[in-house]
């Protein structure tokens, strides 16, 4: 049944050049698909899905917000919530090449060193933590992306090399047996504040931490 709905939703996007990121492909359920478009075709493609039945919503504010407009979310009962983008502007700012990613994209997935890499920005730059979805995702290429050129010139281009060289060493001191969420240290997001800051996003890290320790409770 998962695999039909998963399926379906996809079938909704046809007739549009897009990439499926983010995506765990042995995971059990799927509560969203992360789905990038070009932009030429980012009010097509909404205007296309609210025809079949998709009810549009903002996502600009999410976890301290996006740059306006580069993020929608579309929902349909039957179908995976899709979170459409145009760019990933995490706390409304920009971290790599949209070009390069098209360019590492074949059938609609993007290349498995470059869906890790951005899992990775996600996680240092709005969740702040690993759920273990997302870390089968990103483990197994770690060792790929540390040592690229290609993507360690992405860091410095957009103005975050210092964050990356300190995450490197924060994922060099882990052990075998990881608990999850698998939360970064606070010093590792100060760090990543900056050199990327948002002072909605930073109050909102403080919000949801203090609120997590209280009652557990995550964002996603």
């Amino acid at each position: 049944m998962a695999n039909d709905t998963l399926k379906a939703t996809l079938k909704d996007l046809r007739g549009f050049n897009f990439v499926l990121t983010r995506f765990n492909a042995k995971a059990e359920k799927h509560d969203d698909l992360d789905i990038l478009v070009h932009s030429d075709d980012f009010n097509k493609v909404i205007l296309s899905l609210e025809k079949l039945g998709y009810l549009r919503s903002s996502h600009d504010q999410a976890l301290g917000g996006r740059l306006k407009g580069m993020q929608v979310n579309l929902t349909k009962s039957g179908r995976i919530k899709i979170d459409l983008h145009q760019d990933f502007t995490w706390r409304r700012q920009h971290y790599l090449n949209l070009d390069v990613l098209w360019e590492n994209s074949r059938a609609n997935r993007l290349d498995p060193i470059w869906d890790a890499f951005l899992v990775m920005i996600n996680v240092i730059f709005e969740k702040t933590y690993f759920t273990k979805n997302e870390f089968e995702i990103f483990s197994p290429r770690w060792q790929t992306i540390r040592n690229s050129p290609e993507l360690v010139q992405q860091t410095i281009q957009y103005g975050w090399n210092n964050t990356f060289i300190n995450f490197k060493s924060w994922m060099e001191n882990q052990q075998r047996e990881l608990k999850f969420p698998l939360f970064l240290p606070a010093r590792l997001v100060l760090c990543s504040y900056l050199e990327k800051f948002d002072l909605i996003s930073f109050l909102y890290y403080l919000f949801f931490r203090t609120r997590y320790q209280l009652t557990r409770k995550l964002p996603y």
